[in-house]
């Protein structure tokens, strides 16, 4: 494990006793909004070494972070409207950027309040939606982004129909 995890643990650990809130503090101070968001020489961050993210730009023998793009037909605009639409509705979710081709969502978790990072980075060429989601605080996130990203591409589905 690394050691900013361990540290992590330890700090969250000791303030177990200061109760509930007082670790929910902390995960937020300790987790700030990453410097690699957003869309660089055309990919997005690549995954970190931890399973706790998925990408669909992550290589797809890589079973452990690749997930398949979405897909779309039509225009550019309206399926990125589509995605905002679902992220709007989701609980705990705060969508931080919308631009034409990009956008990016933080979702908070229930419990201790981690902090995950969803993008999607739009290719009208190929009409696919490349996604990322990632949690801030590794290591092990029991598939949440890969069943959020599920629960998107089934919803963006259900609302091309």
């Amino acid at each position: 494990m690394n050691k900013k995890y361990l540290r992590f643990l330890g700090i969250v650990a000791l303030l177990a006793g200061a109760g509930f809130v007082g670790a929910r503090l902390l995960v937020r101070l300790l987790t700030p909004r990453p410097d690699n968001v957003g869309v660089r020489t055309e990919r997005l961050a690549p995954c970190p070494s931890y399973p706790a993210c998925v990408s669909s730009q992550a290589p797809p023998d890589d079973e452990a972070h690749y997930i398949a793009p979405l897909a779309y037909t039509g225009a550019l605009d309206k399926a990125r409207d589509r995605i905002v639409a679902i992220l709007a509705a989701m609980e705990r979710t705060n969508i931080i950027t919308v631009a034409d081709d990009y956008i990016y969502a933080e979702v908070v978790t229930p419990g201790f309040g981690y902090t995950d990072d969803v993008e999607f980075a739009f290719d009208d060429a190929a009409k696919r939606i490349h996604v990322r989601s990632s949690a801030r605080v590794p290591y092990y996130d029991f598939d949440v982004n890969r069943k959020r990203v599920e629960h998107i591409r089934a919803a963006f589905a259900a609302a091309e129909r």
